[in-house]
């Protein structure tokens, strides 16, 4: 090693800074610097330990035991000597008498030596209530009250009990919502879908149909209540059309003048509904039942005067029988009307059998007078039967009297229908008189009769039309008279010649046209003034083109003239007709010197083969009669339905002869429906009529058609 010495002061000897120095010669003030050689380092001994010129040093052992030291259940022990070296170091287990601890709380250590509940609860200062201790897995007994205020995993199917509180409750959230810690529900707006409503019975619909506050139900139209006689105010649910078929309500009222209706012919417009129902009156409208028991006469009689003073058109309901006793219905026009209507189309009126000479319908003069008797307005009846004779009980079923302008059409008259006493021969299915058998201005003018059908029963029908006095003006067309005795009785307003200036008045003007006599004694027959000095009197006497087939053979088969004087300036058209009699010479008799041109044999016949519009007869025949005048042909017929098979619907009939120049009509009936009736419909340009039939019997077996016609053929 090399030492620098330097010296700031030398006491003795000179100064050599070469020469060595011995340190005895270093006084304070010398001073050495620099380092030592590690080589030249001596050995070091005792605690710290080097090899010579080294600097390496050793620690001297003083403690073999080395490790860590100290646990859960062991405390380090150290072992050091007086220069601060761990000599010994070891673990040594720590048992401590409970007894020897001081600083626990009361009862502390009683429970640290035996640790029980009760020790537990005792050492506790705040505890509350009794009983053991319970840890994870045991039950928690029935404490008195707890908070679990930071409590988890409490199961709440097993775990809770009670009631959770309002302020513990989350919000729901979709269809129905709520406010975190509220009860308070809401449903939102559109949440509740057809899909997710309760599902509805089949064809009904959802509502309250109670008088009062309900839940809502499946309501079905028709268990509702219903309301027979509903009224104008009446609320009605409608879909508007003009609207995208809008929901909305109207009342009956509205609906009934809203309403059009356009017929299907070419030309037709619409026109408002309530027009055609404000113009009819029914007979139900006014409680007429129609039931054949119920005595209908006060509800008919309203009807009647109805329609006499509103001018409305009239109508029995299709299909009632009505029933009417104790008074005759009566028709008097009120003023302010061009005229009156009443049809009956498939309704009939019958009177009660026990009351004898009771009228089924009174047409009286209206209660105001005219200039001229021709501005008369025009009172028609069409298509009502009348049942008008039981029992023998004669009874009227129409009656006019100073009536003008009548026109009765397409009506149906029984008598007799349960046999018994034969009806008195004075009484008739229509009957036309003078009110004033002393005045004939009274009597009835410019009368139509046509269409009808008279039938008497087992006990006959004594009179089909009488017509008493002054009747003027009267045709009498295509109508049917079966089992009558007499078909048309015209008659002196009073045979017993006390009136000599007026009593001999008998109808004038009067054509018996087309009609069809069946079975019948007298078909037309005269009752005038005998007196040779006052003969009853009538002008423009017409009969013509009917078909007769009597039954007497000693008598009057078809013209009795009694005292009958016809005005030679207007002598009477009788002829040609068809009759059918057993002895030809009596078809017309007691004729007090009268000549008349009538024409006798009978018409061509021909057999054609009827065909129906639907299936097919078994067995059916035709037989047509008819007569040929230029090119006016005269059609009478009858359709024989033996067995029907499978027919119905309309039957066609081949004409006679020839082919129809223009369109036209005839008439149709059916010896067993009383109260029905048909027609015949020509074509223009064909060789054969459609019978228009009505009901089911029509096509029966054993039904007997009848039918007349004519029709103007094309020339050839």
């Amino acid at each position: 090693m090399t030492l620098h010495v330097t010296h700031s002061k030398v006491t003795s000897g000179a100064v050599d800074s070469g020469a060595e120095v011995d340190l005895a010669d270093w006084n304070a003030d010398h001073t050495i610097t620099g380092s030592v050689d590690a080589t030249q380092l001596p050995a070091l001994t005792g605690d710290v330990t080097t090899t010579v010129g080294t600097t390496a040093t050793t620690l001297a052992t003083v403690n073999s035991n080395v490790g860590t030291f100290g646990s859960a259940t062991q405390s380090a022990q150290f072992t050091v000597n007086a220069k601060g070296l761990t000599t010994a170091a070891a673990n040594v287990t720590i048992t401590p008498a409970i007894g020897s601890v001081t600083g626990l709380g009361t009862g502390v250590a009683t429970f640290l030596a035996t640790p029980s509940s009760a020790n537990l609860r005792a050492a506790l200062t705040d505890e509350v209530g009794t009983g053991a201790a319970y840890f994870v897995g045991g039950a928690l007994g029935t404490p008195a009250s707890a908070t679990l205020t930071n409590a988890t995993g409490l199961p709440l199917s097993t775990g809770v009990t009670g009631t959770l509180q309002a302020a513990q409750f989350p919000a729901l959230t979709g269809d129905v919502t709520t406010t975190a810690g509220a009860v308070a529900t809401t449903i939102a707006n559109n949440a509740v879908t057809n899909a997710k409503a309760a599902q509805m019975a089949a064809y009904t619909i959802k509502g309250n149909a109670t008088s009062g506050t309900a839940n809502s139900t499946d309501i079905s139209i028709p268990a509702l209540t219903q309301k027979t006689t509903p009224v104008a105010a009446d609320i009605l649910l409608i879909a508007d059309s003009a609207a995208s078929n809008a929901l909305k309500r109207a009342t009956a009222a509205d609906v009934a003048r809203t309403f059009t209706y356009t017929q299907v012919e070419t030309g037709a417009v619409s026109s408002p509904l309530i027009r055609r129902l404000n113009n009819t009156l029914f007979a139900s409208e006014f409680g007429a039942v129609g039931d054949d028991t119920t005595n209908d006469y006060t509800a008919l009689q309203a009807f009647l005067n109805a329609v006499a003073s509103s001018g409305k058109e009239g109508r029995f309901d299709s299909g009632s029988r009505y029933f009417v006793s104790g008074n005759d219905l009566t028709f008097t026009g009120g003023a302010g009307h061009n005229g009156w209507a009443l049809f009956g189309y498939g309704a009939q009126l019958r009177t009660d059998p026990s009351q004898f000479g009771r009228v089924g319908l009174k047409i009286t003069r209206p209660n105001f007078t005219f200039v001229r008797p021709e501005e008369a307005r025009i009172t028609l009846v069409e298509g009502l039967s009348f049942n008008a004779y039981q029992d023998g009980n004669g009874t009227y079923g129409i009656q006019g009297t100073g009536i003008n302008n009548l026109v009765l059409r397409n009506l149906s008259f029984a008598s007799g229908a349960d046999g018994g006493t034969s009806p008195n021969v004075n009484y008739a299915a229509i009957r036309l008189l003078q009110t004033d058998i002393t005045d004939p201005n009274t009597g009835c003018f410019w009368v139509e009769v046509e269409n009808c059908r008279f039938k008497g029963g087992a006990t006959g029908m004594p009179n089909a039309l009488w017509l008493e006095g002054a009747i003027n003006g009267v045709s009498i067309t295509n109508n049917n008279f079966a089992n009558v005795d007499t078909g048309v009785r015209l008659l002196a307003a009073d045979r017993t010649g006390t009136d000599t200036a007026n009593a001999a008045t008998i109808p004038n003007g009067v054509k018996i046209l087309d009609n069809s006599f069946e079975g019948i004694l007298d078909g037309i027959k005269f009752n005038g003034l005998t007196a040779t000095t006052n003969k009853s009197r009538s002008v423009g006497l017409e009969v013509q083109n009917n078909r007769v087939e009597a039954i007497s053979v000693s008598g009057t088969a078809f013209f009795n003239y009694n005292g009958l004087n016809l005005d030679s300036e207007a002598p009477p058209i009788v002829g040609p007709n068809y009759v059918s009699s057993g002895d030809t010479a009596k078809y017309y008799s007691n004729s007090n010197n009268l000549t008349l041109e009538m024409r006798d044999g009978a018409w061509p016949t021909k057999s054609v083969t009827p065909v129906p519009s639907s299936g097919s007869f078994t067995s059916a025949s035709c037989t047509l009669a008819y007569r040929l005048e230029g090119t006016k042909v005269d059609v009478i017929g009858t359709v024989a339905i033996t067995t029907n098979g499978t027919a119905g619907g309309t039957i066609t009939i081949p004409l006679p002869v020839g082919t129809t120049k223009r369109k036209g009509t005839g008439f149709a009936n059916e010896d067993a429906a009383v109260s029905t009736y048909g027609d015949v419909r020509i074509p223009s340009g064909a060789t054969s009529v459609t019978l228009n039939v009505k009901g089911a019997s029509w096509f029966a077996n054993g039904a007997s058609i009848n039918f007349s016609f004519t029709y103007e053929k094309v020339a050839t």
